[in-house]
C-alpha cells in the first residue's frame, strides 16, 4: 500500500531530496498501522509532537493505515 507523508523540521533531514510541497509517497505492507510507519521511517514516538491523517489530528498510533492516506508528522517543539 502507498501513503503519501509530510515531514516537518528535523524529520526532513535523513531524506535526500526531500520535496517539502509534496512529501514523500512511502510503500507499507498492507495491515500496516500508523506506528509502523514510524519505525520504517526510523522516527522514534518519544520525538513525535503531532501527527495528522487525511488532515485530522490522530492520537492513537495503533490506527491502521489505508492506500493513499495523507500523513503529516511534527517533531516536538522546543523554545525559551
Amino acid at each position: 500500500m502507498n501513503v503519501q507523508v509530510k515531514l516537518y523540521s528535523i524529520f526532513r533531514l535523513p531524506i535526500p531530496d526531500y520535496d517539502v510541497e509534496r512529501g514523500i509517497d512511502v510503500e507499507m505492507a498492507a495491515e500496516s498501522r500508523l506506528a509502523d510507519l514510524f519505525t520504517h521511517l526510523k522516527i522514534e514516538m518519544r520525538k513525535i509532537s503531532m501527527v495528522r491523517v487525511n488532515g485530522n489530528l490522530i492520537g492513537d498510533y495503533c490506527l491502521s493505515l489505508k492506500e493513499g492516506d495523507k500523513i503529516e508528522i511534527f517533531p516536538l517543539f522546543g523554545g525559551g
